[in-house]
């Protein structure tokens, strides 16, 4: 039996965005079989730092109590449902570090999930079939994409797309990612060539547990911060040190995820109600690029 956890760190305002995904999860869960155990680790963030819930009009009790009720859709795993209530797991990046140690030694992978994906039906079968046939012990398993931004994401855009522009995720009907599914035959899984390492951090992206270890989430990148782009170079860089390929990235043929599009973005109706305080988070992110370099070459010294 494998034991995945599924990551995800909510702000209030994306309530419904979670109550989507947990209802998508609840459906692709009757795909499953029996042979990986989840566990759904989601912290919702009701701290002042981001809200003022002085200020206002909607109280967190509402988004405490929706958040409780999404209970009765996770029958299907385990769950770990929690409040950042303290500063102390501020963002996506905190989130998975905080779950690497909470988890180690207590699962075979990690699945980094934001609530703005979209994705089919059949993705835990498929991802029950990658976890179960992967013989690496550091790999990612990722879904793939419709086109985005530019040409080096092509390995990992399913095929029926690689003629579209960039913008493909403009005007891409996401309801639709199920009927490519249809297409899903044998074999499921395909290994990327030359240790070719490419995805994001949160499109339903799996890393295994060993991966996670020696990479870690960094505390120089912060609460939120480049996690994927690290992992990203730490592999690339970790490989180029042992003159071969250590870790591997695998490919869900046919699942294909994708984040809102532009022509399906909305208002955000809670954001009318609530007081939101600026988080300059291009100055922290600017802070995390100087370090970058400096933080790599001393994490890959003291891993190889």
């Amino acid at each position: 039996m494998k034991n995945v956890v599924i990551s995800m760190f909510v702000f209030p305002w994306e309530i419904d965005a979670l109550e989507r995904v947990l209802i998508s999860l609840k459906e692709a869960s009757c795909f499953c079989d029996s042979g990986v155990r989840y566990t759904l680790s989601i912290t919702l963030d009701i701290t002042d730092k981001k809200t003022d819930w002085s200020k206002s009009t909607i109280p967190s009790s509402f988004f405490r109590d929706k958040f409780e009720n999404f209970k009765a859709l996770c029958n299907w795993c385990d769950i770990d449902f929690d409040y950042n209530e303290q500063n102390d797991c501020f963002g996506s990046a905190a989130k998975r570090r905080k779950d690497s140690i909470k988890y180690k030694d207590k699962c075979d992978a990690f699945i980094w999930l934001d609530p703005d994906m979209y994705f089919p039906m059949h993705i835990l079968q498929v991802l029950n079939v990658g976890l179960n046939s992967i013989k690496d012990k550091l790999y990612i398993l990722t879904p793939e994409l419709i086109r985005y931004w530019d040409s080096s994401w092509d390995v990992i855009v399913n095929k029926n797309f690689l003629n579209e522009p960039h913008n493909h995720r403009d005007y891409f009907d996401m309801y639709s990612i199920n009927k490519v599914a249809q297409e899903i035959d044998s074999p499921y899984i395909s290994k990327l060539d030359n240790g070719t390492i490419k995805f994001g951090g949160g499109w339903f992206t799996c890393i295994s547990h060993d991966l996670m270890q020696t990479a870690t989430v960094p505390e120089f990148i912060g609460e939120y911060g480049p996690d994927d782009t690290w992992l990203t170079h730490f592999s690339y860089e970790y490989n180029r040190s042992k003159r071969m390929v250590v870790i591997s990235q695998h490919v869900m043929k046919n699942v294909v995820v994708t984040e809102i599009g532009k022509k399906y973005i909305v208002e955000n109706p809670y954001k009318k109600y609530l007081s939101l305080n600026p988080i300059d988070i291009d100055a922290h992110k600017s802070k995390v690029w100087e370090e970058f370099g400096a933080k790599l070459k001393e994490h890959i010294s003291k891993t190889v």
